[in-house]
């Protein structure tokens, strides 16, 4: 398990510059089109930028980083995407999932852009390491440091 989570880490860490690419690609997107970033909010995020309750605050990052993760690990990468690999190829199960778990989030068609490779990468982890742990890890921090960039930009 401790290797699990290590590789979790370390490939949330490498990720960094998928998302940082994604992210610049969604904003010139939202610049040519004239759409507002914040349309991709996810709305809790304005929800906690009008609280100051630290019990609310603690309580939605402990849901976004752990519950969360774990529920929609199991799902996508336990149930989703080993279902789409049983007929598909690991690659096309990937992309295919990781569009499914971009879609079913509420940040909207503009939130496609950065989620779609997020999904791909989590459902890559659950294919190399024939593991569910390593996904959750990377899954947690990539919410909760989200969440806490988005709390602290928008604060």
């Amino acid at each position: 398990p401790l290797r699990e989570a290590a590789t979790g880490l370390f490939s949330y860490l490498s990720m960094w510059p998928l998302l940082i690419a994604s992210l610049l690609l969604t904003m010139l997107l939202c610049t040519i089109f004239h759409i507002s970033p914040n349309s991709g909010t996810h709305p809790i995020v304005p929800f906690l930028v009008a609280t100051s309750d630290p019990l609310v605050i603690t309580l939605t990052f402990l849901l976004a980083a752990i519950v969360a993760p774990i529920t929609e690990e199991i799902f996508f990468r336990g149930v989703l995407y080993y279902y789409l690999r049983s007929s598909l190829s690991a690659p096309l199960a990937m992309l295919l999932s990781g569009f499914i778990f971009a879609l079913v989030h509420p940040q909207g068609l503009i939130g496609l852009i950065p989620l779609t490779p997020i999904g791909c990468v989590l459902a890559f982890l659950r294919e190399w390491r024939h593991s569910l742990l390593a996904s959750m890890v990377t899954h947690g921090l990539v919410n909760a440091v989200t969440l806490f960039l988005a709390l602290s930009l928008m604060s």
